[in-house]
């Protein structure tokens, strides 16, 4: 996987990185990861928290997605129970299927699924799973077309 200069990623133990695939300038991949072969994920894209990501063979991350993997629990039963920001943090996987296209300026909540033969327009939320291929938009994701 070809790195370029100005992006950053974080190693944790068991990563899996492909021999194929891009990663450009601006970049920030901090949480822990699987990535597929001939994975593309363009510029200024965040993915941050402690749960894994899993990002499938011949997919695409256009610039300035944020992915996250983890968020603080805002139950306010656990408000000041253990971290310093004074939340509990709840921690899902993100699993990002084939041939996905992630459009520009989307966000991806964490614990969501996203099948094989998925496109998600710009800026759009993703915040539940996507289960059948197809052309999903908007705030929150709905599908407009079917393959």
């Amino acid at each position: 996987m070809k790195q370029y200069d100005g992006s950053k990623i974080i190693d944790h133990d068991g990563d899996k990185r492909p021999k194929s695939g891009d990663v450009y300038f601006g970049t920030f991949i901090g949480c822990p990861h699987e990535i597929g072969e001939r994975v593309h994920i363009s510029a200024n894209c965040s993915f941050v928290g402690v749960g894994k990501l899993y990002l499938g063979d011949d997919t695409t991350i256009s610039p300035g997605v944020i992915i996250y993997t983890s968020s603080p629990n805002l139950d306010e039963r656990v408000i000041g129970n253990k971290y310093t920001s004074g939340f509990e943090v709840v921690a899902a996987d993100v699993h990002i299927g084939n041939n996905v296209f992630i459009g520009a300026g989307t966000v991806i909540h964490q614990g969501v699924n996203i099948c094989d033969r998925v496109i998600v327009g710009a800026h759009s939320f993703v915040n539940r799973d996507i289960d059948e291929p197809g052309i999903y938009v908007g705030a929150p994701v709905k599908k407009i077309k079917g393959f």
